[in-house]
């Protein structure tokens, strides 16, 4: 209750302030086009978290997984390959092989509207965007497949009226350099077009101890360009071309290796070993925390040979690269003064690799090289009719997407014992219809219902081969073609506004979504191919968006209620002789809940404070697959009812839903003589939370502190100084005890930048 007790103390406190100061300091309005028109966010009868390209500047949001200290029930890690790939996670929907292929995002990611299905390179950098929004809850009618759990839009600056040029460039601790500009405006009477670029990079974050390398490691390198072209010389008509273009080069995640001698990894309890053989029963797993490894050479030091490897992909050290091409056309005509009908055509090319050492002590070392295209054609029809009192959204949506992977793995310091190699080849098409419709019953009550269909057809091949054999030891081909109605039910009414409420809008809401199916395709030591079918998920919400006293306080609330059928989750099992496998199966039902709460104040003018996190979160297993039951070694003897209670030997709780997160911060700016000074400071805390499925990670939870200081100098300067997790924590966010490996957050992260703007 600590985390209620603390919130509670903040909005008392606030309250108190902003009943007695004058009035003239108001939030700004944010615009979005969450449900595909503009609105003001305050009017969207869904849970949106949004914020701005100065907010993001503020809260040193420079890349996707920044937005978990800001977003609530949003989880964003490093998944254990490289660090432009995350395990990202919505509502307690995750997905943890987002290195593969097969795999399919428990969330959409859109990019100006073009859906990016691969989560190989989704830790996007934030570079020259206009506004991100996180819509959370099923997407499922105006979005489609994989926004089950909810859906993030980057949304770049277009060109227009307006000229602009900026320039920055920084330094910091780790030999962290930036450099970025954009330049943007009308060229003639009918066209406008911008570029922009950024160039980011750092080292040293970790030391590889190894006679082979004795370095410092951790080397990051990221290129972000785009351009854009806009048609504007006609009143009815827009067009936008876009190309964005994406470069990391790193040495991939560096994962520090750890043990749990005083939690054995066979035992769920130390006290049931046999006193004289000092060994346990078998198949019984204990769990363990972050509080509980100690770090074979320490939190930030590994012990990876560089040398030859026997069989690509596998290179010479841990490294990464990943290349994302992602183009646009975006063709807007108003037929009518209330009949829109917009065509966006998408393309989004990848091509990437890693080698990963995920012992991080010279053990089990796996790598990849990946190739997808992906095209999508979607037209949207947005309406109105009787006086505006009827708005519509109606549509039709394709996608092909063509990848395929090579996968290798190695075992024991180079030349090293190629294990095995895998290849995978997957194709995807996709169509879908979906019509939404919003009916204001009377100025204040509105009905809203929405519908989509969706059919997938996708196909898989794939081939096993051992080390040194003359001919592939297996071969596998599938198909899935499942398909999926997803409707939305919702209501809203807006209240009338007096005395100290300036606006006040309550709604509830019933949705539908679904998780694309897969299959299992991490083959080490024993071929594994298994499919998994989609899971569908349910919710139900309930939400308040309100502001007061003159728009100085927002209070945005969101509770929901998820129930989630045929889960998909990955699974650690045991195949003897130290061999593991990582299968993902649909493991079960699950029900899941919470209350999510952003609060912002502008209590004087120049200074804003923030609150935002999750609270009661609770997640809960309503029964386990019998199929399930000889990879979860459960307690021996246990009945239908107990399957429902335990998974991997201990209590079952899904994977990263701890029972509270919250972020609280300000940020205040002056006048001064020379322009002006701002500085500000936020502090993350999350509660424990299990892993993954299964179950035998309990992080213990984490914090970080963030601030900056900033002075902008006459009309065209600026010098800032940010920092990262000040305190300098080692807080680990996952691993896996099976290999060895753990992921470490970034250390203290420091940086001055200059800037140049017109």
């Amino acid at each position: 209750m600590k985390m209620a007790t603390r919130i509670t103390i903040v909005l008392m406190g606030l309250a108190g302030i902003l009943t007695a100061i004058p009035s003239y300091a108001a939030i700004d309005e944010m615009i979005v086009t969450s449900e595909h028109r503009e609105e003001n966010l305050q009017d969207v009868p869904i849970a949106v978290s949004a914020m701005d390209g100065t907010q993001m500047e503020k809260l040193q949001i420079g890349e996707a997984r920044d937005l978990q200290r800001y977003v609530p029930s949003l989880n964003m890690y490093n998944n254990i390959t490289h660090p432009s790939n995350l395990s990202l996670s919505l509502r307690g929907g995750l997905q943890q092989d987002a290195s593969l292929v097969v795999a399919e995002s428990p969330v959409g990611i859109y990019v100006d509207d073009i859906y990016v299905g691969r989560l190989n390179g989704n830790n996007i950098t934030m570079s020259d965007l206009e506004r991100v929004e996180v819509l959370r809850g099923p997407q499922g009618t105006l979005y489609g497949r994989n926004t089950g759990y909810g859906a993030i839009r980057f949304i770049s600056r277009t060109p227009g009226e307006d000229k602009w040029l900026n320039a920055s460039v920084g330094m910091g601790n780790d030999d962290q350099l930036l450099l970025k500009s954009s330049v943007g405006g009308p060229l003639n009477d009918s066209w406008a077009g911008s570029l922009s670029a950024q160039w980011i990079e750092k080292d040293g974050q970790y030391f590889n101890i190894h006679p082979s390398a004795n370095t410092e490691t951790g080397l990051e390198e990221n290129l972000t360009a785009r351009g854009k072209l806009r048609f504007t010389g006609s009143e009815n008509f827009d067009a936008v071309l876009s190309i964005a273009f994406s470069e990391s080069d790193n040495d991939s995640n560096q994962l520090v290796n750890a043990t749990t001698p005083n939690v054995p990894d066979n035992c769920q309890d130390p006290s049931v070993m046999d006193p004289l053989t000092g060994t346990c029963p078998a198949g019984v797993i204990t769990q363990f925390t972050s509080n509980d490894l100690t770090f074979t050479h320490g939190p930030r030091t590994v012990n990876t040979a560089w040398g030859d490897r026997m069989l690509p992909p596998l290179k010479n050290n841990p490294q990464a690269s990943t290349e994302q091409t992602i183009m646009g056309l975006t063709l807007t005509w108003d037929l009518t003064d209330n009949l829109t009908l917009k065509s966006i055509t998408g393309y989004v090319g990848l091509d990437g690799n890693f080698m990963t050492d995920f012992a991080g002590n010279n053990g089990a070392v796996g790598g990849s090289e990946t190739e997808s295209d992906q095209i999508t054609q979607e037209f949207r029809l947005i309406g109105s009719a009787f006086g505006d009192r009827f708005n519509y959204v109606a549509g039709v949506y394709y996608l092909n997407e063509e990848a395929d992977q090579l996968w290798g793995w190695s075992a024991g310091p180079p030349p090293g014992l190629s294990l095995s190699t895998s290849t995978i080849e997957v194709e995807t098409d996709s169509i879908s219809v979906y019509g939404e419709g919003s009916f204001n019953v009377t100025d204040a009550l509105k009905l809203t219902a929405g519908l989509r269909y969706t059919e997938d057809d996708k196909d898989m091949d794939m081939t096993y081969q051992l080390l040194l054999a003359p001919v592939p030891l297996g071969t596998f081909s599938d198909s899935q073609k499942p398909d999926a109605w997803t409707p939305k039910f919702a209501i809203d009414y807006a209240f009338e506004t007096s005395g100290a409420l300036d606006s006040m809008l309550l709604y509830g809401s019933y949705a539908e979504g679904f998780k694309g199916a897969g299959w299992s395709t991490i083959s080490i030591t024993t071929f594994v191919h298994e499919r998994y079918t989609e899971e569908t998920i349910k919710t139900m919400e309930a939400g308040l968006k309100a502001e007061w006293f003159d728009n100085r306080l927002r209070t945005n609330l969101a509770y929901y209620f998820s129930d989630i059928e045929d889960i998909q989750q990955n699974s650690t099992v045991d195949l003897g002789g130290g061999n593991l496998a990582f299968p993902v199966q649909n493991s079960g039902d699950v029900e899941i809940q919470g209350l999510e709460f952003e609060i912002t104040a502008v209590p004087v003018d120049g200074l804003n404070l923030f609150v935002s996190g999750t609270a009661f979160t609770d997640g809960e297993y309503q029964n386990l697959r019998a199929s399930c039951g000889p990879l979860a070694t459960q307690p021996e003897g246990c009945s239908a009812a107990e399957r429902a209670t335990y998974l991997y030997g201990v209590p079952a709780e899904t994977p990263q839903t701890p029972d509270f997160t919250y972020n609280i911060g300000f940020d205040y700016t002056m006048d001064m003589p020379f322009g002006d000074l701002s500085f500000g400071m936020d502090y993350y805390d999350m509660d424990d939370y299990i892993t993954s499925a299964t179950n035998d990670f309990h992080n213990s939870g984490w914090e970080i502190f963030s601030g900056f200081i900033a002075a902008s100098i006459g009309d065209n300067w600026k010098l800032k100084l940010t920092g990262k997790n000040l305190a300098d924590d080692d807080n680990i966010t996952t691993g896996s005890r099976g290999l060895g490996g753990f992921i470490t957050m970034a250390p203290v992260e420091y940086m001055f930048t200059a800037t140049y703007q017109l």
